[in-house]
């Protein structure tokens, strides 16, 4: 193996091109770096700082892993994506187009971090959850099972999206707030406290849920209602 320099974006540091488990050439990785023979990393792909990649864990097409993330399992970073910081990708993960997973966030089991989506802080997204489009999920959030945020809605708190619940829109769920079971929320609602969504209603226009207020069963609440208890 040669070693030489690459500039991953600070300067040149000293690093190496990976040699993947199928004899072919992979991309750059920083001598700093811990990348385990049995890990694929695409040719134009990126792996610096002290990040580790493990497993049977694959970095692929312009993905870039860097800082003290980990990634391994069977976890799979392509598209343009990013994990840096001290994030972590594990299970069957995926992280792909341009989303960006940073600070202490967290991606498990089979779940997806796709499109231009953002998750820091200490976010934690598993089971077989998705975070889509233009969403950003960051704090102590909580979303897993077969929950999804898309459009350009903003997770952030303690709060926990979980079983079937969606959260799309403009909509913004912060505080303690619980969205679950088969609840979408949309628009630009706000879900704030220690307010709970579930069940099967749906909430939406410029809606504001708050306080201690549950709206549960098949209730639909839009418009400009403000709920609190």
């Amino acid at each position: 193996m040669t070693t030489t320099t690459f500039d991953f974006g600070d300067g040149p540091v000293p690093a190496h091109r990976h040699r993947n488990p199928d004899g072919t050439e992979g991309g750059w990785v920083a001598d700093t770096a811990t990348v385990a023979d049995t890990v694929y990393v695409g040719p134009d792909a990126l792996v610096y700082g002290q990040a580790q990649v493990l497993g049977l864990s694959q970095v692929q097409d312009k993905a870039r892993v860097g800082d003290l993330a980990v990634i391994k399992g069977k976890a799979k970073i392509y598209g343009e994506a990013e994990v840096c910081g001290q994030a972590q990708v594990r299970g069957k993960a995926e992280v792909f187009d341009q989303a960006r997973l940073f600070g202490e966030a967290s991606a498990h089991g089979r779940a997806q971090v796709c499109d231009q989506v953002r998750v820091s802080g200490r976010a934690n997204i598993y089971g077989q959850s998705k975070v889509r489009d233009k969403a950003h999920v960051y704090g102590l959030t909580s979303v897993y099972e077969q929950a999804q945020i898309g459009g350009e809605a903003f997770v952030y708190g303690l709060t926990k999206v979980h079983g079937r619940a969606k959260v799309y829109g403009q909509a913004r769920v912060y505080g303690e707030a619980q969205i679950s079971d088969k609840a979408h929320v949309c628009g630009w609602v706000h879900v704030s406290d220690c307010a709970r969504v579930f069940g099967q209603a749906q909430v939406g226009g410029e809606a504001q849920i708050r306080g201690k207020a549950k709206v549960g069963g098949c209730s639909v609440i839009s418009g400009r209602t403000i709920l609190e208890v």
